[in-house]
């Protein structure tokens, strides 16, 4: 399951930016596999305040800045590499 959060802000002249967004990405069990947001909280990571959550909330690392389209492109990439072989426990 896929869990998409954006807040975007729209122009009069029909610019649109997203200024803050989540992508919580879980599997079956609803156990989180990853989560890329900007909420600027780990001031501390290269590349604030984009960031990434691993399987555990704790496991934080930097990130690139994400939108909807690279967000389905990673989840792809891995679902990709299990192809006639069973996903891994979680």
């Amino acid at each position: 399951m896929l869990n998409v959060t954006e807040y975007i802000h729209a122009t009069e002249e029909d610019n649109a930016q997203v200024m803050r967004y989540t992508y919580h990405w879980m599997d079956s069990s609803n156990q989180l596999r990853l989560r890329w947001d900007n909420v600027r909280h780990y001031p501390g990571l290269p590349g604030f305040p984009y960031h990434l959550h691993e399987r555990a909330e704790k496991r934080v690392l930097s990130s690139e800045p994400m939108n909807l389209s690279k967000v389905f492109e990673r989840i792809t990439r891995y679902l990709e590499s299990f192809k006639g072989h069973t996903e891994p426990d979680e």
